[in-house]
């Protein structure tokens, strides 16, 4: 059977999980757009104030920018007749925002960034796993962390069972593991660098259900 990717999700939104950042958080915008086309750019986003800022690498370029919350609300937005599009707005709650840049004038390469301007303080963060597999099957879940040391513990139902762990960073690296003949497997790893990592569950056991959980410490 395939593996199943669960990519879990923060208040309905499917991309990444939104994760407390720190007080000052920023990440990089670039690309190539011909006469008419557009990009779109989303991100998890804490609750706070951000900055996007963007400029177009042709004299004759016109830029524009647009950014969406969660529910597809444009909450800010710049459409003048220039190529240095520059958005102030205010993220009233944890979700996936989209970051939509417009190409009016002629093909061109741009470059920017988005970054907070005033985020809430970092805060605590846990989220539930569960799931069901047959002998041989695993499981796939895909967060988005930042920086910090987290902890995933799950428990398989079966008491034949045999679930093992492993946690994997956006270059695949396995960064932590629990692989002994238990039911029970726990893993605790480091996140130097805010980025996508992957939770491999296996089941080398009998056909059983688990739930857990993976937390900041």
């Amino acid at each position: 059977m395939m593996n199943i990717n669960r990519n879990l999700v923060a208040f309905g939104c499917v991309a990444a999980i939104a994760i407390a950042q720190a007080t000052f958080w920023e990440r990089s915008i670039s690309g190539y757009l011909g006469e008419g086309d557009s990009k779109e750019f989303e991100f998890a986003l804490t609750r706070g104030d951000y900055k996007v800022d963007l400029t177009g690498g042709n004299t004759r370029g016109d830029l524009d920018c647009f950014v969406y919350n969660a529910d597809g609300d444009l909450i800010g937005s710049d459409d003048l007749d220039d190529n240095n599009p520059i958005v102030d707005f205010r993220a009233a709650s944890t979700g996936t925002y989209t970051v939509q840049v417009m190409n009016y004038g002629v093909s061109q390469s741009y470059r920017g960034n988005i970054r907070s301007t005033g985020v809430t303080a970092p805060q605590s963060f846990m989220r539930t796993m569960e799931g069901y597999l047959v002998e041989s099957e695993s499981d796939e879940f895909t967060l988005s962390l930042s920086n910090g040391t987290y902890r995933v513990d799950l428990t398989g139902r079966n008491s034949r069972g045999d679930l093992d762990c492993f946690v994997y960073n956006s270059r695949g690296d396995l960064v932590g593991s629990d692989e002994l003949e238990d039911n029970n497997p726990i893993v605790e790893f480091r996140v130097s660098s805010s980025q996508s990592y992957t939770i491999k569950v296996f089941n080398y056991g009998a056909a059983q259900a688990y739930s857990g959980s993976i937390r900041r410490l």
